[in-house]
């Protein structure tokens, strides 16, 4: 089967290695299309996200249909459109896999099984995120789905509900979701901070009118800050200026949730990250999945917003390029013709 890989510092390539062969517990899926990720994809790309050896298979964000099963998996059945497929280093000779998801073929993990057969093979990370999706939704809004489910569950374990007061510094697809989803916790206000006046309106599309560039606040701002701060401030970028700008927006009172991840060579100032008002929510996917689909069902949300362009994944230098250039906010590879 065909993957891509990052070959070396900056260079990626479609290339062969052998089909999966299936652990009793595994599945394999016939990946319909992954997400390029923003942040961790580049940084995994030059060598500042889990760095090690090329080449490495990339992509996280994937969904296809299950093709074949292990004889002990019990909770998947033919058919399904599943997210988070993965492969392991075993499946790329003389590579490893990060985490694998453009690729043809990769495998999700039937974790309930092996848990509840006491099996003592361990668990990948993948498993617990490995949902089913409905046939309605299609493969470019399942891979949309991921960075929501994601986001909504941080948002929920870092304690936003409503009467919240919060910021999100950054603008990618992931500050975009945390602002968005924010709201519709019931969080008020919500304020979006930037570096690029080009994004006040897709913030404003998305019901987010308050967007700042830079620190010249405006008066509601500063106001919150000099009343205690906003009570939760997600740093959505990975970067020390971004956790700098968050610690002066909490205040004394407020509290900062980390989901960037800082390069290898500019992590985030050592006195910062030690801040006691500084943490690292958690991330359970499979926690939130059946509230998205609700959202999903109920209109709260579109899906088809929050992917801007659909390439054939042979165009993977244009879509790495439109990424890395900011000519697109969630570019989906297409990878099933």
């Amino acid at each position: 089967m065909k993957t891509l890989l990052a070959t070396h510092i900056g260079k990626l390539a479609i290339a062969e290695i052998p089909l999966p062969q299936l652990g009793p517990y595994e599945a394999l899926m016939e990946v319909e299309a992954c997400g390029i990720c923003n942040s961790t994809d580049h940084k995994l790309l030059t060598g500042q996200f889990v760095p090690g050896p090329f080449p490495t298979a990339l992509g996280h964000e994937s969904t296809g249909k299950i093709v074949r099963m292990g004889e002990k998996v019990r909770y998947f059945r033919p058919g399904q459109r599943v997210l988070r497929s993965v492969l392991f280093d075993r499946h790329v000779p003389g590579g490893r896999a990060t985490w694998g998801g453009f690729s043809e073929y990769g495998i999700v993990v039937d974790g309930r099984a092996v848990r509840e057969d006491g099996a003592s093979e361990p668990l990948h990370w993948s498993a617990a995120k490995q949902q089913v999706v409905p046939e309605s939704i299609n493969p470019a809004q399942a891979v949309a789905m991921i960075t929501l489910k994601e986001t909504l569950s941080c948002l929920q374990n870092f304690g936003v509900t409503a009467g919240s007061a919060v910021a999100v510094v950054g603008t990618g697809p992931v500050g975009q979701a945390f602002a968005f989803e924010a709201r519709l916790l019931g969080a008020q206000p919500v304020v979006a901070f930037g570096r690029w006046p080009i994004w006040r309106e897709r913030f404003s599309q998305l019901g987010i009118y308050d967007y700042v560039v830079g620190e010249d606040w405006p008066q509601g701002v500063s106001q919150t800050v000099a009343g205690g701060g906003f009570s939760h401030v997600v740093e959505a970028v990975g970067s020390r200026q971004a956790l700098s700008l968050c610690l002066k927006l909490a205040g004394p009172n407020g509290k900062v949730g980390l989901y960037g991840i800082p390069p290898e060579n500019a992590p985030y100032d050592p006195a910062e990250r030690a801040d006691p008002r500084v943490g690292v929510p958690r991330v359970e996917e499979a926690d939130v999945h059946d509230l998205m689909l609700d959202w999903v069902s109920q209109g709260k949300i579109d899906l088809d917003q929050w992917y801007s362009s659909v390439l054939p994944w042979t165009d993977f230098a244009h879509g790495f390029e439109m990424v890395e250039e900011n000519h697109a906010a969630k570019v989906v590879l297409s990878i099933k013709a």
